[in-house]
């Protein structure tokens, strides 16, 4: 479950494990970042608009259900 920032609008975190996933919107130019949370500058994605994002989501969405058979 994801629950959106109370400081930002645009910016929503998750759990995955022990670590905290960060992912913001950027209305200007609908690009996005995704990262962990207790190591922006050194983790995550940067994507430059929605359809880059999407595709990024579906191919990992296919690498995992390939690899775990679900």
């Amino acid at each position: 479950m994801f629950k959106q920032s109370k400081d930002n609008k645009n910016s929503y975190k998750f759990k995955a494990g022990n670590k905290t996933i960060e992912v913001v919107f950027f209305e200007d130019d609908n690009s996005s970042e995704l990262y962990d949370e207790s190591d922006p500058g050194n983790t995550g994605f940067i994507f430059s608009d929605k359809k880059q994002l999407i595709s990024f989501v579906n191919g990992l969405t296919d690498v995992v259900e390939s690899r775990l058979g679900e």
